[in-house]
C-alpha cells in the first residue's frame, strides 16, 4: 500500500474503508494517488472556497443483500445494478449460486455469508469448515466472507468460557480469510444485543481488530433492545458495514417500511465520516418470477438510501 509523500491516503475504496486503526488490513482495495507537497498546498488553499459549494460527498458502497430464497440469475443482477447498487452479498452460495464471476456483469459480488460453523465441540472441525467457505468465496470472486451466529444467550448472561471460544473461532476465521486475501466480517443477530449489547461488546474486546471486522445489522440490534446509532458511534472503528434491515410486525420489510433509526444512523455516519458498506436486504416475492415485478422496489429502496444517507 502506498501513501502520498506526506502520509495522506487518497482515492476511492473499491471494497470498503474506515478508521485508521483498521487501515493497514482493510485498505488493500484503495487506489492511492501520490500528490507532491506543492500540489497539496495549492489544493488545501482552495478548501475554504470549496466549502461554500457544500460538503463533498463521501463514497460508500451501497450493496444489495440477497436472501436465501432468491433465484439469482444474470437478469436479476442487471436489474439490481440498474437500480443503482454497486454490488451484492450472497447467502447460501454453495447451493444456489451457479453463476461464474464473468456472469455478474457490472455488479460485483462483495461477500458470501454463511452461519458460523459449530465451534462448541471441535475448533479444528470448525476451522476446516471456514477454510471450505473461504475457498468457495475466492473461487466465486468475492472480496469478503461474512458469518453470523444466533448468540450465546437470550439475556446477555453468557458463560465466559463460551465467549472465549466464540472469539477464538472468529479470530481463526479472520486469519484464514487474510491468508487468502479476503476480509472477514461478523454479522450480529438480535440476541447479541440484549443486556446492553453485552455479547457484541465483549466480542469486540476479545477479537483481534486486524483479523475481525463487524457487520452491524441495525434492525437486529434494535430488536435486541439496543440503539444501533449509538452503538455505531461508539464502535465505528470496528464496523466495516451496516445492514439496513427493517422490521414490521416482527417480519422483515423493505427499508423504510418499518421503523428504522434512519435519521440517527445517517447523523452518526456523517459525524464520523464513515465510508463503509451500506447494505439493503432486497425483499423479493418468492412467487414473483418476472424480474420486472420487483425492479420498482429495488429503485425505491436505493433512492431512499440516497436521500437519507447521501450515498
Amino acid at each position: 500500500m502506498r501513501l502520498t509523500s506526506e502520509g495522506f491516503p487518497l482515492g476511492r475504496a473499491l471494497l470498503h474503508s474506515h478508521c485508521s486503526s483498521q487501515f493497514d488490513t482493510l485498505a488493500s482495495g484503495f487506489i492511492l494517488i501520490d500528490v507532491n507537497p506543492s500540489t497539496r498546498r495549492a489544493f488545501l488553499s482552495m478548501l475554504p472556497s470549496l466549502s461554500l459549494l457544500g460538503a463533498v460527498k463521501r463514497k460508500s458502497n451501497v450493496l444489495a443483500d440477497l436472501g436465501g430464497s432468491i433465484d439469482i440469475n444474470p437478469q436479476l443482477l442487471t436489474a439490481i445494478h440498474g437500480a443503482g447498487f454497486d454490488g451484492f452479498i450472497e447467502t447460501s452460495p454453495e447451493a444456489r449460486l451457479k453463476l461464474k464471476p464473468q456472469d455478474y456483469g457490472a455488479l460485483q459480488l462483495y461477500a458470501i455469508r454463511a452461519a458460523l460453523p459449530r465451534f462448541e465441540d471441535s475448533m479444528d472441525d470448525a476451522a476446516g469448515e471456514v477454510k471450505t467457505l473461504v475457498e468457495l468465496a475466492a473461487v466465486q470472486g468475492a472480496g469478503a466472507v461474512i458469518t453470523t451466529h444466533p448468540g450465546l444467550s437470550g439475556n446477555g448472561a453468557f458463560r465466559p468460557v463460551d465467549l472465549e471460544r466464540k472469539a477464538r473461532i472468529l479470530d481463526i476465521a479472520g486469519a484464514i480469510c487474510a491468508a487468502r486475501g479476503l476480509t472477514f466480517l461478523y454479522q450480529n443477530q438480535s440476541l447479541e444485543f440484549t443486556g446492553n449489547a453485552a455479547e457484541e461488546r465483549a466480542l469486540m474486546v476479545r477479537t483481534d481488530p486486524k483479523k475481525v471486522s463487524y457487520f452491524l445489522d441495525a434492525g437486529e440490534a434494535m430488536r435486541g433492545g439496543a440503539d444501533p446509532a449509538a452503538f455505531f458511534a461508539a464502535n465505528q472503528k470496528r464496523i466495516a458495514g451496516i445492514r439496513l434491515s427493517d422490521f414490521k410486525d416482527d417480519g422483515l420489510v423493505p427499508f423504510g417500511q418499518g421503523s428504522p433509526p434512519a435519521a440517527a444512523m445517517a447523523s452518526a455516519i456523517e459525524k464520523n465520516r464513515w465510508t463503509g458498506w451500506l447494505v439493503a436486504p432486497l425483499n423479493i416475492d418468492k412467487n414473483e418470477r418476472a424480474v420486472a415485478g420487483f425492479v420498482g422496489s429495488f429503485k425505491a429502496t436505493r433512492e431512499l438510501i440516497r436521500s437519507t444517507f447521501g450515498m
